[in-house]
């Protein structure tokens, strides 16, 4: 799986140029798959050395959230507490940013892994291969500082838009 700063940048980086509105929710959304669908096995993993037969079911039904079918769902949950006015951006946002995170996954190898895509219709597993699950750690670094430089130039040309107009 792609590291998390790799999955933030892919959002961050485009959304440098887009409305904010859009920003907070799909970055949020880019990571929900692993934090829901992975991080919690990964600590009772490193804390429980052999878990019983119920806790491993109920991290296994964990990994919903990192299928389209459990992002469109957690989105739609999300959505239902959310203020009507930032609906709209907050569901669509959750849930774009929940299969970039996915189109990322697939498109790296996992060891024949790969993911049920359109679980609960089909198990079948899928993965591109494009580039190994550990690639991406080593370009984290730099996609990180590209990602800073491109909202540092948004807001040096918001900041010269506004003074530009105060002095119009």
């Amino acid at each position: 799986m792609a590291d998390l700063i790799t999955h933030l940048c892919s959002v961050l980086l485009p959304a440098s140029v887009c409305p904010l509105r859009w920003t907070g929710p799909m970055a949020i959304g880019v990571v929900l798959p692993d934090v829901l669908g992975r991080v919690p096995a990964m600590m009772v993993s490193s804390l429980v050395p052999t878990p019983g037969p119920a806790l491993e079911l109920a991290l296994l039904s964990l990994d919903v959230f990192h299928m389209p079918a459990g992002i469109l769902l957690g989105a739609a949950l999300v959505g239902f507490f959310t203020a009507s006015k930032d609906r709209v951006p907050m569901v669509v946002g959750l849930a774009l940013g929940g299969m970039l995170h996915l189109l990322l996954d697939v498109a790296q190898f996992h060891h024949g892994s790969g993911y049920p895509l359109f679980f609960p219709f089909s198990l079948a597993r899928y993965e591109v291969g494009m580039v190994g699950s550990e690639t991406t750690v080593g370009w984290s670094g730099g996609l990180a500082v590209l990602t800073a430089l491109a909202w540092w130039v948004r807001w040096k040309v918001r900041t010269w838009i506004v003074q530009r107009k105060k002095d119009g």
